[in-house]
């Protein structure tokens, strides 16, 4: 009996729909928002050039606000303020200098500043407030000529011998710090109950420098900012991260991640996350997909030699899909009574035997079944079995066994359509032949096709003990 697949071409093409359909409403959503990388020195970035580590350990002692973007109302009131800029990528404007300004006036009753900046970039803030201390920029070198020379810097009377990196010397307020070679690193000045501490260098808060758990540098920052809150722990430390350039997510980023694995794995690991989020979302890859195809489509059906052969591929494919998932079955006549009823009773056996009905391929194959049948009633297997050639072997003999089993399925599986050879040219003589051999295996068994109440007999006795 033939199986009947079922279609399932609609629940398939609605997949498809829906697919399109979020594919399309997420790209009218826009783009997610735009996480930058950091490589600078940030308050968000772990790896060792960024701040994360110094706004942790600040977190532990007092509250920490970071500001992205310079929002009048993102900074709450507060008794104390200490408003920090850590090597800023781009320098202030007048316009940014008054807003922060205007920030900390209007947020902080007292306030410090902070400005670590190896470069001019700070000198618009630091005027703004009233300061006099600048960064002029220039770098300081030691004895050797070396951009890394060695400094002490003092908070109060306590002295922090550290080491710079590219750092510039300061000029103006109180020296707060020198190198070796005398040149002044560090400065402070007071206005009012307001103070400003300012630094040549970053540095020595970056990630690197303060991850020794006895680091020097640690110690320097954190009593920086107990001496610049006065300290009072409900100090406010407001974060300026607003001049950082960073970069959108791109492949050659992951490619820089997994380079720089060992040295930074868990910056590597946040930059790999980041772009892969970036990568997969179908703003990123859906547009320039549509925009590729309706270029290359533009190109083909413009083709006069080209387009037929598109056309004639896609009326193929089409049909292709098509017929496999709805597939054609052939009409074929209905098998006449005497076909249907052949193994009922004996009358028509003896027709059959006598050469008066001529068989197709459908008999064969209700034969096989018939006789697999009986045999799976008396023996417990049918012709299918691997096993029944040994059980037919007791009766029939092993070699007369083997070729009849054989036999059997090969013809079986050639009137199925499930295999190509044996070519049969004949299927009415192919079936009496069959027949014959049924009969005498049969008959060695105790049944027959031609005797009443033979084979009936034994279906129906096995239909009775299921």
């Amino acid at each position: 009996m033939k199986k009947l697949r079922k279609l399932k071409a609609t629940s398939s093409l609605l997949t498809l729909f829906l697919v399109f359909v979020a594919l399309i409403a997420l790209i009218e959503k826009g783009p997610p928002p735009v996480v930058y990388l950091n490589s600078e020195a940030s308050a968000v970035n772990p790896g060792p050039l960024g701040l994360f580590n110094l706004v942790k350990e600040l977190e532990s002692r007092y509250k920490v606000n970071t500001l992205f973007s310079l929002n009048r109302t993102a900074v709450p009131k507060s008794d104390v303020c200490v408003y920090v800029i850590v090597s800023p990528s781009r320098p202030y404007t007048a316009s940014e200098a008054i807003t922060i300004y205007d920030i900390v006036s209007s947020s902080c009753r007292r306030f410090s500043l902070l400005v670590a900046d190896e470069f001019n970039t700070s000198n618009k803030v630091l005027e703004v407030f009233g300061f006099s201390v600048r960064i002029p920029g220039e770098v300081v070198l030691d004895s050797q000529g070396s951009p890394y020379p060695l400094a002490t810097l003092y908070v109060g009377d306590k002295g922090f011998f550290v080491r710079l990196d590219i750092a510039s010397r300061v000029e103006g307020g109180v020296v707060a710090g020198r190198t070796l070679e005398g040149v002044a690193i560090a400065a402070y000045e007071k206005r009012g109950e307001n103070t400003t501490y300012v630094i040549g260098d970053g540095s020595i808060f970056l990630n690197q420098a303060l991850a020794a758990s006895n680091s020097v540098y640690k110690e320097f920052a954190l009593t920086l900012f107990d001496y610049l809150c006065n300290g009072n722990s409900g100090c406010q430390i407001i974060i300026d991260d607003t001049h950082r350039q960073g970069e959108e997510p791109a492949f050659q980023n992951l490619w820089r991640a997994l380079m720089g694995f060992v040295a930074d794995p868990v910056g590597s690991i946040i930059t790999m996350m980041t772009v892969i989020a970036r990568l997969i979302h179908p703003s990123t890859w859906f547009p320039p997909l549509v925009t590729a195809f309706n270029s290359l489509t533009a190109a083909l059906v413009g083709n006069s030699m080209v387009y037929p052969l598109l056309l004639a591929i896609l009326m193929f494919l089409a049909y292709r899909i098509i017929s496999a998932r709805i597939p054609a079955i052939r009409d074929e006549p209905l098998p006449e009574q005497e076909e249907r009823e052949l193994f009922i009773t004996g009358d028509i056996r003896r027709a059959v035997i006598a050469g008066k009905i001529k068989f197709s391929k459908n008999d064969f194959v209700k034969l096989y079944e018939v006789v697999s049948e009986v045999l799976k009633n008396i023996k417990g297997v049918g012709l299918d079995d691997s096993r029944t050639v040994d059980v037919l072997a007791s009766v029939i003999g092993a070699e007369r066994a083997s070729r009849f089993v054989n036999d059997m399925n090969r013809l079986y599986l050639k009137a199925s359509g499930k295999k190509i050879l044996p070519i049969v040219l004949s299927w009415n003589r192919a079936t009496k032949k069959k027949i014959d051999e049924c009969e005498e295996v049969l008959k060695a068994l105790g049944t027959s096709l031609a005797v009443e109440k033979g084979v009936e007999y034994v279906l129906a006795r096995g239909v009775m003990h299921v």
